[in-house]
This record gives structure tokens, C-alpha cells and sequence, in this order.
């Protein structure tokens, strides 16, 4: 028995090309069954930044009055933000590390602590500041330095005395500090409180103190060395304030100054000062949160996400036609609200803001792509988010999705008398382990033809 060379080159022909459709539906399948995965990308987090706490100030004679400013974080320049009565006269006043207790000492006798309402100005006594012996203290001493420490606790210290104290706000006891006002560089002149302490990044003390005429100064205490340095000369002033790592004073003239600079070595010269606000209020005190050396760090951690496609052909790509869906969030990681959120999407020219964001909280924007020629051109769509506040610099976060061309229709198996293979299903039918059944399906249908066009029963004899 021979095969008819003509008859043996058609079988081959016609077998080829039904195993290439063979190889092609499978190949197809197997790429329906992996979808586009989008590049992997860290989280874009800005990184952490001091925040500027509010400033807030009060009146020791009518109008008792508290106000609170906000600074701006780029030029110190503060804004008068609100503004309530007190109920009574306080030497000072001084907010806890995490601003949730605002305290005041009175001037009247006997000093009591007091909690005091920053939004209605109401006080709450805290009890009658005492030594730890139960004795008062000198009553021609009124306190008037009130400011929290990083462990606590408040520092105290009095208008005509240099010594200083540690004040618990639980029990109103007062306690020896390791340290106290010095005495001017002639000798002679002694300083006393002027009225607040800051404690710096280093852990140092700022202090206010005056020499009992008219000058005010500027003293920084190591508690654990104990020692105390004259680094400048200031306007008098009764109180001062830490934030966003500028010192803000509350001048006897009703001013609120910032410093150029925070000093930290030995003079007695003039500091450069600016006037940042002006008050027309007798100023006694001044506090923030920062005051004790905490500072809310601001942090904005952006992400962008491929959430979707709407795949127009079905074919498990994204191909030319598909919409794409993003999501684009930007999450408040720091310590503090941030204010104006912004997110933006330059690829699709979507954006959204949200105008503050507490802490965990996030601000969301979903965007849509229509995928196009360009993209199919490119080979991929590299889509660029970006996302920014008031507190922290811009941050940017990017995805990256193949393009692929649609995959070309699959011509029916025709001629010959071979059948035309089972079709696969549609879009949302073989993918991963059914497409591979499917096409292995497929390959035992190629196998069949073969046998038919190959065995004798099947073919012509030569004539």
C-alpha cells in the first residue's frame, strides 16, 4: 500500500494548519487566564516634618482674656484664630504634652493650680500649690512661670526669687529643680523668673527671666549638669511659647514677638526679634503643646492602585478599548491633622481634595483610563499619581500595566470534511485550569484529524 505523495502534502497542509488553530486557541486561553498585573512599587511616604502647634496667650488683667493663634509653617507669621473670656487672673498657663489639659496659676492668695476650658475659658481648681511639707510658698513670691515637661510634669518658678521648681499637676506639690536663675555677668544683678520655660530638641531648658528693672533675658538650664547660661538679651516679656522650632514671646507691650533663631551660647547682647502679632492686651503668659519638646510629626504615605478593567473583548488583557479603574489613596501617617489634601491623576485629569484629614484618616480619589492606540504603541500605560498637603511636600506614586494587541479571530476549521473545533467559552469562562483542559481538548481533536487523513481506510491508493 502507497500514499499518494499529492495526497499526503494536502493531509500534512491540512493538519498543520488545524493544529496551529489548535495551538493558537490554547495560547489565547492561557493568556485569558493571567490578567495584567500592575508593577510593584514601595509606598511614596513625605517624610516626617515638625508641625507648628497653636500659639495661645492670656491677659493677666481686664479683659482676662485667651487667645489662640495659628503659625504659619514657612514664615512663623501667626493669625489670630480665636478669642474667649476667662473667669479669672492667671500668672501664666500652660498646655500638657499632648494638648489635652490646658492649666493656670492664679495671682490671688493663697495660688491655687486650676484646668482651665480653652473654649469657654472656664477653670476648674486643681488645688493650692504647696511644698511637699504642706508649707506655702513665700507669699510675696507669686508664681508666674507655668510650663509641662516632657515627663509630666510643670515647671514653676516665682516673679522675685531665682529658684525654680518641679510642680505635680496631680497632687499641686512643689519640689526643688537642680537648678536656678544666675546672676548677670557684672556680679551683681540677679535674675528671676520672667514668667515661662521651653524645653528644646536637645533636652536643654529655655528660660525667661528678668533682672527687675526693665530688661528681659534669655537663660538655658542643663537640670542634669546643673547649670544655668545668660544667652541673650530680649524685650521684657512674661511669656513665652515653642512651635514648629520657632520661640514666640508675649511682650509686656502686648506684642508677640518671634525670635530669629534659638540661642544656645553664653552672651548678653541683644537677640533679633520680630513682631508677629499685636494683641492691645496686658500679656501675662503664653503656652503651646511643644512646649514640653513634643513636636506632631506630619506624614503622608500615598499609594496608587489598578483596581479594575472593564475589558471590552474579553480576551483577559488589556488591550485597546479596555476602561481601566484606579485607585489612588492618600493616608495621614503622622501625628496631627493635615489640612488641604490634595490628590491629582494627570493620566486620566481627575483630582480631588479633601480640606483636612485627621490622623488615619485618608483622602480618596477613584479614576478611570480608557486604554487607546497610544498605549498599545507604548506597550504600557505607566500612570503617575501625586498627592500633597498643607503640612508636607507633594508625594508621587506610579502603576505600570502591559498592553497587549487583541487577539486576532480564530478562522473556522472548513474543507476536507474535518469538523470545526469546539469553540471556548466567552469572557468569564476557561481561564487557568479549565482553559487547560479546553486545550488539551483541542489537541486530541488535532490528533483525531491526523489519524484520518493519515490511515488507509482514509485515503486514496495510487492509481
Amino acid at each position: 500500500m502507497t500514499v499518494s505523495t499529492r495526497t499526503f502534502r494536502g493531509a500534512r497542509r491540512r493538519v498543520l494548519a488545524a493544529l496551529g488553530g489548535v495551538f493558537a486557541l490554547a495560547l489565547a486561553a492561557g493568556a485569558a487566564a493571567v490578567p495584567a498585573q500592575a508593577a510593584e512599587v514601595p509606598l511614596a511616604v513625605t517624610p516626617g516634618a515638625c508641625v507648628p502647634a497653636d500659639v495661645y496667650v492670656n491677659s493677666g488683667e481686664d479683659p482676662l482674656t485667651l487667645q489662640r493663634y495659628g503659625a504659619d509653617a514657612a514664615t512663623g507669621a501667626l493669625a489670630l484664630e480665636s478669642s474667649v473670656a476667662l473667669d479669672r487672673s492667671f500668672g501664666d498657663i500652660a498646655w500638657n504634652a499632648d494638648e489635652t489639659v490646658l492649666y493656670g496659676v492664679d495671682w490671688t492668695d493663697p495660688q491655687h493650680l486650676f484646668t482651665i476650658d480653652a473654649a469657654t475659658g472656664v477653670s476648674t481648681d486643681a488645688g493650692e500649690i504647696l511644698f511637699d511639707d504642706g508649707s506655702a510658698p513665700f507669699e510675696d513670691n507669686w508664681l508666674n512661670s507655668l510650663s509641662a515637661t516632657a515627663d509630666g510634669r510643670l515647671l514653676a518658678a516665682g516673679y522675685l526669687y531665682t529658684s525654680i521648681w518641679f510642680l505635680d499637676p496631680e497632687t499641686a506639690r512643689l519640689t526643688d529643680a537642680p537648678v536656678s536663675f544666675p546672676m548677670l555677668a557684672d556680679g551683681e544683678t540677679y535674675l528671676a523668673s520672667g514668667g515661662d520655660f521651653l524645653t528644646l530638641d536637645s533636652g536643654l531648658i529655655l528660660g525667661l527671666a528678668h533682672d527687675g528693672a526693665d530688661r528681659g533675658f534669655l537663660v538655658l538650664f542643663d537640670f542634669a549638669a546643673g547649670t544655668s547660661t545668660v544667652v541673650g538679651q530680649v524685650p521684657l516679656s512674661f511669656g513665652a511659647a515653642l512651635s514648629g522650632g520657632r520661640v514666640y514671646l508675649a511682650a509686656s507691650t502686648g506684642e508677640i514677638l518671634v525670635l530669629d533663631g534659638i540661642p544656645t551660647t553664653a552672651s548678653e547682647a541683644p537677640l533679633a526679634t520680630s513682631v508677629v502679632a499685636t494683641t492691645d492686651l496686658p500679656l501675662y503668659g503664653a503656652t503651646s503643646r511643644q512646649d514640653s519638646g513634643a513636636c506632631p510629626v506630619a506624614a503622608l504615605t500615598f499609594v496608587k492602585n489598578l483596581t479594575g478593567n472593564d475589558d471590552a473583548d474579553g480576551s483577559g488583557t488589556v488591550t485597546v478599548g479596555d476602561t481601566l479603574s484606579y485607585t489612588l489613596t492618600a493616608t495621614n501617617t503622622g501625628e496631627t491633622a493635615l489640612t488641604t489634601v490634595t490628590v491629582d491623576d494627570p493620566l486620566t485629569g481627575q483630582s480631588t481634595s479633601c480640606e483636612r484629614v485627621e490622623v488615619g484618616a485618608a483622602c480618596v480619589l477613584a479614576a478611570t483610563h480608557r486604554v487607546t492606540d497610544v498605549d498599545l504603541v507604548a506597550g504600557q500605560i505607566v500612570n503617575t499619581g501625586r498627592a500633597s498637603s498643607a503640612e508636607t511636600d507633594a508625594v508621587e506614586d506610579a502603576v505600570t500595566t502591559p498592553v497587549v494587541a487583541a487577539p486576532a479571530p480564530q478562522p473556522s476549521t472548513g474543507g476536507g470534511g474535518a469538523a470545526a473545533a469546539p469553540a471556548l467559552a466567552e469572557s468569564g469562562g476557561a481561564t487557568g485550569l479549565p482553559a487547560i483542559i479546553a486545550a488539551m481538548g483541542l489537541l486530541l481533536w488535532g490528533a483525531v484529524l491526523v489519524i484520518r487523513e493519515l490511515h488507509p481506510r482514509f485515503t486514496h491508493r495510487a492509481p
